[in-house]
């Protein structure tokens, strides 16, 4: 989620950038909502009980993400037009990854900003995670686990 006033939450970290521009913040918003980006954040998530995942404050603050300082100015107004198309959209559940039309619209946006290849394929093996498609608890709830 990006504001651009200072907020707080107890649901979510606020994070602010180094260097921080509307367009650099709306890069790194999309990265994070982006198949790389969501890759990246289960790698460092904190197992809990059930189908839910912590986050802790120290372990994001090593979390890689996309350095909108490293890309070409067009390419970082490349990202911030498509933050701007996409920002009015809802988002599909995560469990709808696979599918989700703005999800693909993002990771087409990142993918082309970046210089990588179509994401297609990993969002197609990620959407396929039971942590992420609830596979696990699904079956659970039909087996009366």
């Amino acid at each position: 989620m990006y504001v651009d006033e200072p907020s707080l939450s107890n649901v979510f970290w606020p994070v602010r950038l180094n260097e921080e521009t509307p367009e650099k913040a709306k890069a790194v918003t999309l990265w994070l909502n982006s198949t790389l980006g969501l890759l990246s954040m289960l790698f460092f998530r904190e197992e809990t009980r059930g189908p839910w995942i912590g986050f802790k404050k120290p372990v994001l603050g090593k979390l890689p993400v996309l350095d909108p300082g490293a890309l070409a100015p067009d390419r970082l107004a490349d990202l911030a037009r498509a933050f701007d198309r996409l920002s009015g959209k809802t988002l599909g559940p995560i469990s709808s990854l696979g599918s989700d039309p703005v999800r693909i619209e993002i990771d087409d946006a990142v993918s082309a900003a970046a210089g990588l290849p179509s994401l297609a394929p990993l969002r197609t093996m990620l959407a396929r995670e039971p942590l992420l498609s609830l596979a696990s608890l699904h079956a659970k709830m039909i087996s009366g686990v």
